[in-house]
């Protein structure tokens, strides 16, 4: 899974799919195959705990994660929209998320995508990108990170609703 992973990712850094080519890549990164974290647009998925308070959403989505003793080897990371800065709605996001999430999710085949966030959830289904985990992938919505910094009494129900999946 390892080289064709690094494969998708060196074709997604000169993309040019669109005008966009220049902006900042957010590219998957983990090891595992039975979980795909999954965001809409590359911005809050990073790879190390000690960068994770560089905004609010990830501390609380790492300090989730370590509470719930997520299994992060068992983990890919990843955003179905790859160029930081190109909203949802954009004609071409649609294109490339469909060509480059698609190839990932060929290669890592999960068990279950969680997606963080409803908005990730819907736009995922419209692309009819699902199925292509070998048919045997489960899609499941938890709440955005964004969502328990704007309220955080909603903490512990995201914790639960992690710990649920893992059972």
């Amino acid at each position: 899974m390892k080289s064709v992973i690094e494969s998708i990712n060196q074709n997604i850094l000169p993309c040019t799919k669109c005008f966009h080519t220049r902006l900042d890549k957010g590219l998957g990164f983990g090891k595992g195959t039975n979980y795909v974290i999954l965001e809409l647009t590359p911005t809050l998925l990073k790879e190390s705990f000690t960068t994770a308070k560089e905004n609010a959403a990830d501390w609380y989505l790492w300090k989730c994660l370590r509470n719930v003793k997520w299994p992060i080897k068992e983990t890919y990371f990843t955003s179905l929209i790859k160029c930081i800065g190109l909203p949802p709605d954009h004609t071409i996001a649609s294109t490339c998320a469909k060509l480059w999430f698609s190839q990932e999710l060929v290669a890592i085949a999960p068990r279950i995508i969680i997606c963080l966030g409803e908005d990730t959830y819907d736009y995922l289904i419209s692309l009819n990108l699902w199925y292509l985990g070998c048919g045997e992938t489960d899609v499941v919505f938890v709440k955005s990170p964004l969502e328990i910094v704007n309220n955080s009494e909603l903490y512990d129900e995201w914790k639960e609703s992690l710990k649920e999946i893992l059972k």
